[in-house]
């Protein structure tokens, strides 16, 4: 069912390349028959010394012959056509849907699996579907009309020699499926693991050389490519079984077919050319049944790959826009309310965050502080819909946020997470990843509001310096003032932080604060931040301890009333400036506890 769902996926005009392929089939079918009489009439008039006749016979087997070859290219070339552009099609599809996924629906697959169906499973469906359209019509076809000219023609004893033949290789078949169909969905699954290590290892080489964890890596990729390799041996071992049965059965035949004739022509019950035209034709009938039935092999596997393909293109992003739209009102802008929020992940008992109420106006600046796991980021998360609460509601201009379209949400903030992604290409590029219509004016004044223009200026190339990918020629403040860079260019209503200065020095942070404040005056602001350095002259900071408000205020209010902002302001400005938040966090709840 996977795999015929994806086959609707065919254009109105490869459905009539299909039928043409019926055609062809049929007509080189017909040429192929038309041969073995045509050989045996040649052998005929060869035995009888008709010059005449043999030269006509051997004529019209070459004209057959290119008879065939024409339909076996022009059915190649159309069957080519139609599962190239399906896989075409299933691949933007794909790519499509899973760029339309929450954060939430990509983590029910993994990034490695999607990457697998993207690439390898698909390749398998159009590989399959590709056999299978030259084949699927050829094959029964030649073994129908091939049994039909042995019952009208042949004696019985050759008939029975086929049958035999044609017995033996379902037997074989069948056996090999029965062992080898189970191991295509494991393979699937261990390609999956492959490309999960692999992805790992490359993207996270500093780290395994830093720790000298070389061979600890290796292993894992050893174990994932042997665990893959084992499969593929015995599925591939499998397999090759095909050729010598096929060897045996076609030889068998062959001398079954001599043997029988050579005791028929002594009886005067034949002569030679039927012998031979029948040889051949056994060959016909014992090839289609090979064929016919390789097929059930290679349909498995790719049923297996559809219905990977399928399970993600049936998979229903949770975030979706609603049927009837809201606007925001065109003279608001930036102004952000939670009203009483929850949120809790998929398929989890407890909500991670609860009671989270506050409002801020446009132009202000609201902080977040608190320990790691206090769940800061799941808070902003919810702003864009990256996640959607699951109680209470968000409110941007006025409007719940489950209200509006993503696109019309989302084009009013600029989001920079807590791990900025760079692309291949220019500094140019990135800065103005996915804006349209782009000045070089805009870019140079996004970089200078986020400090970025002092380190690309110095750039053997300036603006025009070829990033790599993931912004591996760059260090991990500059990737951030990038990441910064970008969102301003979008002229946000709402500009959120998610910790995006962490490998910026106090100075630089500074100096990004400033611009903002001369720069970007209406712009609402949203930080996440470790250092108070970073969140004091905000207008108003949140606390967040364990997924609530443990306090809001201004820097002034929260140092007057809450301990665990006293005490991290204390730690990181004092004798312990060194302090870890984290740290002071837990040590102020352990007190907390303990009084």
């Amino acid at each position: 069912m996977s795999l015929w769902r994806l086959y609707k996926r065919f254009r109105w005009w490869d459905w009539i390349f299909l039928f043409v392929i019926c055609g062809l089939t049929v007509m080189q079918v017909w040429c192929t028959m038309l041969n073995v009489d045509y050989m045996k009439n040649l052998i005929a008039a060869i035995q009888f010394n008709q010059q005449n006749n043999a030269l006509y016979n051997g004529g019209m087997i070459i004209a057959m012959a290119a008879g065939t070859f024409a339909c076996q290219v022009i059915i190649a070339l159309l069957a080519s056509e139609m599962t190239a552009s399906l896989a075409t099609r299933l691949r933007e599809e794909v790519y499509q849907k899973v760029n339309d996924f929450s954060v939430g629906d990509i983590g029910k697959f993994s990034t490695a699996s999607l990457i697998t169906r993207t690439s390898n499973d698909i390749e398998n469906v159009q590989m399959s579907t590709l056999m299978t359209f030259r084949m699927i019509f050829s094959a029964p076809v030649t073994a129908v009309w091939a049994i039909c000219k042995f019952a009208t023609d042949a004696s019985k004893e050759l008939t029975w020699v086929v049958i035999v033949a044609v017995f033996v290789i379902v037997a074989v078949l069948m056996t090999v499926m029965v062992f080898v169909l189970p191991k295509f969905k494991v393979a699937q699954k261990f390609i999956d693991r492959l490309n999960q290590v692999t992805r790992e290892g490359i993207s996270g080489v500093r780290v395994v050389r830093a720790y000298n964890a070389e061979d600890y890596q290796n292993a894992k990729f050893k174990k994932a490519n042997d665990d893959l390799t084992k499969v593929n041996l015995f599925t591939g071992r499998m397999m090759q079984l095909f050729n010598p049965v096929m060897t045996i059965v076609l030889d068998g035949a062959s001398l079954g077919i001599y043997a029988i004739g050579a005791s028929l022509m002594k009886k005067g019950e034949t002569d030679y050319s039927v012998i031979v035209s029948f040889s051949n034709l056994a060959v016909q009938v014992i090839m289609a049944f090979m064929m016919l039935l390789f097929l059930f092999v290679m349909l498995p596997r790719a049923m297996v790959s559809a219905k990977r393909i399928d399970e993600v293109l049936r998979t229903k992003s949770s975030i979706v826009d609603p049927v009837h739209p809201i606007s925001p009102a065109e003279n608001v802008h930036g102004e952000l309310a939670f009203h009483d929020v929850g949120f809790a992940y998929p398929d989890a008992e407890e909500e991670v965050v609860s009671g989270i109420d506050f409002k801020i106006h446009q132009g202000q600046t609201l902080a977040f502080i608190g320990a790691t796991g206090s769940s800061k980021s799941t808070v902003i998360n919810l702003i864009p819909r990256l996640f959607d609460c699951t109680s209470g509601e968000v409110l941007v201009d006025g409007v719940n946020v489950k209200n509006m379209t993503q696109k019309d949400l989302r084009s009013r903030i600029g989001f920079v997470p807590q791990r900025g992604n760079l692309f291949r290409g220019s500094v140019k590029d990135n800065i103005g990843f996915g804006q349209e219509q782009i000045n070089e004016a805009s870019i140079e004044k996004a970089a200078s509001c986020a400090c970025a223009d002092e380190f690309i200026e110095k750039m053997p190339d300036g603006y025009n310096t070829y990033i790599e990918q993931g912004g591996s020629n760059v260090s991990g403040g500059q990737k951030q003032r990038l990441c910064i860079a970008r969102a301003l260019l979008k002229n946000p209503k709402i500009l959120i932080l998610d910790d995006s200065t962490s490998a910026v020095d106090t100075a630089t942070d500074a100096k990004i604060r400033a611009a903002f404040a001369t720069e970007i005056p209406n712009t609402t602001k949203i930080i996440i931040a470790q250092r108070i350095s970073s969140v004091e002259h905000a207008d108003r900071i949140i606390v967040m301890n364990e997924g609530e408000i443990n306090g809001i205020g201004t820097h002034e209010e929260l140092l007057a009333g809450n301990d665990i902002y006293r005490e991290v302001y204390e730690s990181q400005n004092g004798a312990g400036a060194n302090a870890d938040f984290d740290e002071e966090a837990s040590s102020n709840k352990e007190v907390n506890q303990h009084a």
